[in-house]
């Protein structure tokens, strides 16, 4: 038997949200915290799209504003991890050469399940491929660069590190493993919605993208309970297709 599957059920009710840690020594938070976990990026994402929407400027610039959305997201781990007396880097515990072994099948595992889950994505909202989305803009050479070498790093840490390795244990611990991971990945897809602004289908397609992936994300952390596989995985993923695109157009122009 796992020794982690008390993490799985849901905490006793005789619990007081005043508590920082279960009887197992699992931490389990107040529902306030876990609120403002979940909607964080949501909102922050959702606002920057609307902003640069009425300013008349490119989506592109969310490859800037991100950066700023996932320190904000730091900011606000390490403050709910000071809470459980904890430290940030407690969410992204190294197990040693093992991690590049695993960040490697993890890579693999979810640049094919990245795939799958947009090819199902389109199909359930476009029946098909989307349309193409051209854009005048051309990214400044600086942009491009941001994209490729900082953009993926901090993304992959910031979502890991909050709905994997903050959220997904601490919302088990009240619910079960199966609705917490739900509701982990609603929000996850839902965050992404910020990114697509004002395409109504083309927001729907990445919440639905993400909302898959994000059932693969958190089913390969609840399988090895490891954040830095993930971290080495979702980075691969960012940098080979969000960053490289980005750094081409800049270069390309």
């Amino acid at each position: 038997m796992n020794e982690n599957t008390d993490l799985l059920q849901p905490r006793s009710a005789s619990s007081g949200d005043g508590d920082t840690h279960g009887g197992s020594g699992e931490p389990v938070a107040p529902m306030p915290h876990l609120a403002l976990a979940l909607s964080l990026r949501f909102v922050l994402i959702l606002l920057m799209g609307v902003c640069l929407h009425l300013a008349g400027q490119s989506l592109l610039w969310t490859d800037l504003g991100i950066i700023v959305v996932d320190a904000i997201t730091f900011a606000t781990l390490a403050h709910l991890m000071r809470g459980e007396g904890r430290r940030l880097r407690d969410l992204y515990v190294p197990t040693g050469g093992a991690d590049i072994a695993w960040g490697l099948l993890f890579s693999l595992i979810i640049i094919v399940g990245f795939f799958v889950s947009t090819v199902l994505a389109n199909l359930i909202v476009y029946h098909g491929a989307p349309p193409a989305q051209p854009s005048s803009f051309v990214p400044p050479l600086w942009l491009g660069a941001l994209a490729l070498a900082v953009m993926p790093l901090t993304i992959a840490f910031a979502e890991e590190g909050l709905y994997r390795s903050y959220l997904l244990p601490r919302l088990a611990r009240r619910m079960g493993q199966v609705p917490a991971l739900l509701l982990v990945s609603v929000f996850f897809g839902l965050q992404h919605i910020g990114f697509a602004v004002p395409d109504g289908q083309q927001m729907l397609s990445r919440a639905l993208t993400t909302l898959f992936a994000g059932l693969l994300f958190g089913g390969l952390w609840l399988w090895k309970r490891k954040t830095v596989p993930l971290v080495i995985g979702h980075w691969l993923l960012d940098f080979l297709f969000l960053g490289l695109p980005v750094f081409y157009m800049a270069t390309s122009a």
